[in-house]
């Protein structure tokens, strides 16, 4: 698998991990009302198909799959010394190659794209944040000090600096590693009170580290920018975080307080505009009417049984992304177990059917005469180009033998038990692309049945019976000789040898003899293949060899097929199959072939 494929497989498989993360919060939502374990599942279901995407590649070179290796793009095989010979290109062909080949290229420049934009309107936020923080300035607010340090000593966190903005359209916590609380210039007449509560939900963000955590979010989003269902999960994990920060600020709060911060919600919204960094106020991506309900009438847990439910969920979660993260790894690493693959495919022209055969062993061995032998485990496949197995193997320009005999026309390398091949030879014409390969299947032997058991030993024979006494007159008689076993059966007779009753004559050779060959002098021969019928007739030829290479000469045999008949005699010959050898040679009076 090249690099482009396996980045895009990483990214690809937070599609459907994110599903997953995704229907596992919306089921705990319905579990549990409480903040608190939602924001946890909601956490671990944005996390979860990051990290399941980035570990397939780093799995991958660990595994091992089984199986033919997958084959280089443009559809050469594996092995570049034992690919068969590509066919000719035609335009089309070699434009849906060039498509092929370029699509990972492009999708994944696309999606890279995509990621150098979302980081980008990142940055744009940032500046247009650091902008905000230069022009704040320090709210002279001691009182709000005071309760604001206090606060911050209750929570056990550094109390920040507290400054005011014009441009600021809502509370919000700013800053890493020196932060601040921004209030905005419109709000600062409030009580101190409500802006204690404001306060204390900013330095809930900042005892919690959402700030970082934000950018970090905000990272994971830019680089799987075309996954919508990301953008789904976090808009509800950051619902459920600002609902567990609103819990957080209003700790043991009465009913008068948890109105005067809703209050201050509905006058924040009212201000609404310019940037939203991620620990504002009022926070970015939730329903409003649902958190000032939660803070109006905030909700218990649900007690032990929905916790018990949401770590369950949490649990079939983790499980779930781990073994589809480790089915994708798989699917990535590279393939072992198999030598190489030989592929071969054609097509009459633009637009027509395109045949292919594939073959995969253990083991390769080539031989001379162009003849490559696949043993262990060999797995042929011809693909299904029109319907038509002898169609389709004449598309891939191959012809198939099994133990060197010609097959039916709807023979498919299907129909034959994997387990009961012992190998393939594969012959290739003599110049690559001038002629089909012979594929031979070459089968085991099937066992020798078992040998009968020996027979019991027979009993032994009774004690013979005394001799009768003789008689007093006897009369001397001969016994005649036994008669004499008969003679064996004649061995059958061999079959009389093929006889026509027509061929072709001087002129039909002449008729198909090849222009080019006839022109420079040059003889030949050809071997066809045909079925033999009842009534002498050939049929279902087909071109088994021919010499020299690429001259014709096959072509022109198959035309004299239909002028042959062989001679019955009046009796059925029976359906067969037939090699007819063809020679073609020039001579002073006309081009003759000899059988």
């Amino acid at each position: 698998m090249t690099g482009v494929s396996l980045a895009l497989m990483t990214l690809g498989a937070s599609l459907p991990l994110a599903a997953l993360g995704l229907l596992a919060g919306l089921l705990a939502e319905r579990i549990t009302p409480a903040p608190a374990p939602r924001e946890r599942l909601w956490n671990l279901a944005f996390l979860l198909p990051a990290l399941g995407a980035i570990s397939v590649p780093l799995l991958a070179p660990h595994l091992v799959r089984f199986g033919p290796p997958a084959a280089v793009a443009g559809g050469a095989a594996a092995d570049p010394v034992l690919a068969a010979a590509a066919p000719a290109p035609t335009p089309l062909g070699d434009l849906i190659d060039l498509a092929w080949l370029l699509a990972p290229t492009v999708l994944l420049g696309v999606m890279l794209l995509g990621v150098a934009a979302a980081l980008g309107l990142i940055l744009r936020r940032h500046v247009r944040l650091a902008l905000l923080m230069r022009q704040a300035r320090d709210l002279d607010d001691p009182p709000l000090r005071q309760a604001l340090a206090a606060r911050a000593l209750a929570l056990r966190v550094r109390a920040p600096d507290l400054k005011e903005s014009r441009q600021a359209a809502s509370p919000l916590l700013a800053g890493v590693f020196r932060p601040a609380i921004v209030i905005p210039r419109a709000l600062t007449g409030l009580p101190t009170d409500r802006l204690t509560l404001i306060c204390g939900h900013e330095l809930a963000h900042l005892k919690r580290g959402d700030n970082p955590r934000g950018w970090a979010e905000a990272l994971v989003l830019a680089v799987f920018w075309f996954n919508p269902l990301m953008a789904l999960i976090h808009a509800r994990l950051a619902a459920a975080r600002e609902e567990h920060c609103d819990a957080i600020a209003l700790a043991g709060a009465d009913e008068t307080a948890r109105r005067a911060y809703a209050q201050a919600l509905i006058e924040t919204l009212r201000l609404r505009a310019g940037p939203e960094p991620h620990s504002a106020f009022i926070g970015a991506g939730r329903k409003t009417a649902m958190r000032l309900h939660a803070i109006l009438h905030p909700r218990q847990s649900g007690g032990r049984r929905a916790a018990l439910g949401v770590t369950a969920i949490a649990a079939v979660l983790i499980a779930a992304v781990g073994a589809g993260s480790v089915a994708l790894a798989v699917q990535a690493a590279p393939a072992k177990g198999r030598a190489s693959v030989w592929r071969q495919s054609a097509q009459d022209g633009p637009g027509s059917p395109k045949g292919q055969i594939t073959i995969a062993a253990d083991i390769v061995e080539t031989r001379p005469g162009n003849v490559t032998v696949w043993r262990g485990r060999p797995v042929i496949d011809l693909k299904a180009a029109t319907g038509d197995p002898r169609r389709d193997a004449e598309l891939a320009k191959v012809v198939f033998l099994v133990d060197g005999h010609a097959v039916a026309d709807d023979f498919t390398p299907r129909t034959l038990s994997p387990e009961k091949i012992a190998l393939i030879e594969v012959t290739g014409p003599e110049q690559p692309g001038e002629g089909p390969s012979t594929v031979n299947f070459v089968m085991l032997a099937p066992p020798a049945p078992p040998a009968p058991p020996a027979p019991l030993a027979a009993p032994p024979p009774p004690p013979a019976p005394p001799p009768p006494p003789a008689p007093v007159m006897a009369v001397d008689r001969v016994a005649p000789p036994p008669p004499a076993p008969p003679s064996p059966p004649a061995p059958p007779a061999p079959p009389p040898p093929l006889t026509w009753d027509q061929r072709p004559g001087g002129a039909d050779i002449a008729a198909v003899y090849p222009p080019a060959a006839a022109d420079s002098g040059l003889s030949g021969k050809a071997v066809i293949g045909c079925g033999l019928q009842a009534d002498g007739v050939l049929t279902r030829c087909r071109i088994i060899s021919e010499a020299p290479a690429g001259a014709g000469f096959g072509e022109a045999a198959l035309k004299l097929a239909p002028k042959f008949r062989a001679r019955s005699d009046g009796s059925s010959l029976g359906d067969g199959v037939v090699r007819l050898p063809i020679r073609f040679q020039i001579s002073p009076a006309a081009p003759k072939a000899g059988g």
